[in-house]
């Protein structure tokens, strides 16, 4: 029975869509007798589609694309690719037509080949696809169908990680929907992938509107001079002489998905949109920022003050790993605050000021936070550090954690507060503390265990009040 009914959807196949190629008489009104173009028909002329192979492949992204012969171009309405796991079936025209409901589509720039970055895909899972044309007067013209599989981690790009792991996960729907901090609770239709590889990097905007300049691997992608919204930016790939630099003028999300970035010139990642920034670490991805040992190429009129710089606030998510390592200034820089969601390890593998430094407040959802630093490991100028949850373990040779605001704390709440998580700080210069706020800090839960050696350091400081609810406290000085 399975037998007959392939048949007969093939026949139907075979007579109702035809091939990817169409080929008229010489006769222009053969047929329906209609004035070649007059129906906006690919029945007059010769078209054909083609599939790309798919590229840029990572565990949750794939760039697939397509391209087209058109006798007549403006009788295409509509250019793109449908995909679909394949759930162990083959990959036919049989198949799509089984499987109609469950195709997704995306389409792209109307013109005679493009390319699209498709992202939300499943870690280790196989798709079908194929690129298609659609004709002004509603027919379908499809390419060869193809296959690729998503990968187990990240891209591919040989990086690892052996050292400890976030210890919780967000698990699904595990999010407040009245929370702007959440990615979950906005829509990026438009999807831009960077791919690295060495000293060249590959970047494809399917809607054209992105004004990219590259010199090399030094990629400048600007979101703002069209107005661009509901971006995502994946990055891929590996580069020991390029950066990601990014404007914008809407909130956006960029995801590191097996991303290895070290510049010779300035800071690895310079997010100079002021809009809220979502960075999330593709799922068991390892991704790596390094910035210069001397810096030379930024704009003297933009702040940027360390490896990982965002203007914005800046919220990170996601169950990878991000590594960052500060060789000339801070390893993050935050303009606004910083958010770390639960499942997210984030390691400072060395910072030569700051491992990292907001001007408005830094607060740890969960997740794992290492940090090592020359000067503070966590400081913020304002609205305090509030811990809740997650471990954070901080070397420094100043100020583990600081709150470093000195105006009016009635005003601005700038206080250090632990609700949960266990921290495990040591420093070793002098008057370097484990806790120091400028303003109080508030102890209600988890556990403090700080190691203080240099002269006159203390476990804790505080210029304020010392409130302590809950939690143990471990404070060690020699």
């Amino acid at each position: 029975m399975k037998k007959i009914i392939n048949l007969i959807l093939s026949l139907i196949l075979i007579v109702g869509l035809g091939s990817c190629r169409h080929e008229l008489p010489d006769d222009p009104t053969s047929g329906n007798g209609d004035v070649p173009g007059e129906n906006d028909s690919v029945t007059e002329g010769t078209y054909a589609v083609s599939t790309a192979a798919a590229q840029n492949v990572s565990s949750t992204s794939a760039v697939l694309g397509g391209s087209l012969v058109a006798s007549d171009l403006t009788v295409i309405a509509e250019v793109g690719i449908e995909y679909l796991p394949t759930a162990g079936e083959e990959a036919d025209s049989i198949f799509f037509v089984i499987n109609k409901k469950e195709i997704l589509t995306q389409t792209a720039t109307l013109g005679q080949s493009w390319s699209l970055g498709i992202g939300g895909l499943e870690t280790e899972t196989e798709y079908a696809y194929r690129a298609y044309a659609k004709s002004k007067a509603d027919e379908m013209l499809y390419g060869d169908i193809r296959t690729f599989k998503t990968t187990l981690t990240g891209s591919g790009n040989g990086e690892s990680y052996t050292g400890e792991m976030a210890g919780d996960t967000n698990q699904a729907g595990e999010y407040d929907s009245s929370d702007d901090d959440y990615y979950e609770n906005s829509t990026f239709s438009t999807i831009i992938t960077v791919h690295y590889a060495g000293d060249v990097a590959t970047v494809n905007d399917p809607t054209g509107n992105a004004v990219v300049t590259q010199d090399g691997a030094y990629v400048t992608i600007n979101c703002e001079t069209n107005g661009m919204s509901k971006v995502e930016i994946i990055a891929t790939g590996t580069t020991d002489n390029g950066h990601l630099k990014i404007y914008g003028s809407s909130k956006y999300k960029l995801t590191l998905n097996g991303v290895s970035i070290t510049s010779q010139r300035g800071a690895a990642l310079n997010n100079q949109c002021k809009k809220r920034t979502f960075i999330h670490l593709g799922e068991n991805s390892v991704n790596r920022l390094t910035d210069a040992k001397t810096w030379t190429n930024e704009v003297a009129s933009e702040d940027c003050k360390g490896t990982l710089f965002s203007e914005a606030k800046t919220i990170i998510s996601g169950a990878g790993v991000l590594c960052v390592s500060g060789n000339a200034k801070h390893g993050i820089a935050v303009d606004d605050y910083l958010r770390v969601r639960k499942g997210v390890t984030l390691v400072i593998t060395n910072a030569t000021k700051d491992g990292i430094h907001t001007n408005d407040g830094v607060v740890i959802e969960g997740g794992l936070v290492n940090v090592t630093a020359t000067s503070d490991g966590i400081e913020a100028e304002e609205n305090g550090v509030i811990v809740n949850g997650g471990k954070v373990i901080v070397s420094s040779d100043d100020d583990a954690i600081v709150s470093s605001f000195e105006g009016d704390n009635a005003t601005t709440p700038s206080d250090i507060v632990i609700n949960q998580g266990d921290l495990y700080l040591t420093t070793t210069g002098e008057k370097a503390h484990g806790l120091k706020s400028d303003q109080g800090i508030i102890i209600n839960g988890g556990l403090v265990q700080a190691t203080v050696k240099g002269n006159a350091s203390k476990g804790m400081a505080s210029d304020g009040d010392m409130t302590i609810t809950g939690g143990t406290m471990v404070l060690t000085t020699t």
